[in-house]
């Protein structure tokens, strides 16, 4: 029986561990990367495949962003045969909440992790 991927119970729990995975990408300069997770490795702490998906993209840039993260839920439909409708206004929707939650930061990179579409965790530095 395989386990059921609790995002918010990950988050709240393992926080450390989702830092620690992502410091090894710290070495960015005025770029933004996604990375990709499966659920399994996700659920087993097993950080040895996770995935750059899409390009890096430059930092604070909203549409470059956006398009970033529509090119990774189009990935998402074909890897985990599901059907999404929407796909655009939810990339514009995710890009906004990233924008707002960098806005003020002093941040000049940031390493987005996300589970099958959806938001994991996040390193800026």
């Amino acid at each position: 029986m395989s386990k059921e991927l609790n995002i918010e119970e990950i988050q709240s729990n393992d926080g450390e561990w989702l830092t620690g995975i992502l410091e090894s990408y710290d070495n960015l300069h005025d770029k933004i990367i996604l990375l990709n997770i499966t659920q399994e490795d996700l659920l087993d702490k097993n950080e040895n495949n996770i995935e750059q998906v899409g390009y890096e993209v430059p930092y604070g840039d909203e549409d470059e962003i956006e398009g970033l993260i529509y090119y990774y839920l189009k990935k998402c439909v074909e890897w985990y045969d599901n059907t999404r409708s929407g796909i655009e206004d939810l990339a514009k929707e995710e890009a906004n909440l990233i924008m707002e939650d960098e806005e003020g930061s002093e941040n000049s990179f940031l390493v987005l992790l996300y589970c099958q579409g959806e938001y994991v965790w996040s390193l800026g530095g």
